[in-house]
């Protein structure tokens, strides 16, 4: 729990996503049992800049089973801020 409240210190709040980028990396070269190494998927995601900042970026690599729990855990974030704006809908009923 202390290496959380740690990262959330070094957490910079406002900025924006700027940009994606993403490669699918292949292995060629094959292992002594002679199949080819599991492909992943490279994304960086850029950050933008404050004024006097520099601009940040992350990059992860994803595996096949790692970026399908992604894309689910992004899913539900949809189904929450979707959820969420049919609460403010104007018509006095909540979700």
């Amino acid at each position: 729990m202390a290496a959380v409240a740690e990262d959330l210190t070094k957490t910079q709040w406002g900025h924006a996503l700027k940009g994606l980028s993403w490669r699918l990396d292949v292995t060629t070269d094959r292992d002594q049992m002679g199949t080819f190494g599991e492909p992943v998927a490279l994304l960086e995601l850029n950050a933008g800049k404050r004024e006097g900042e520099v601009e940040k970026s992350i990059k992860c690599q994803f595996t096949k089973g790692e970026l399908g729990d992604l894309l689910n855990n992004l899913a539900d974030i949809q189904a929450v801020i979707e959820k969420n704006l049919q609460v403010g809908d104007g018509d006095g009923k909540t979700a």
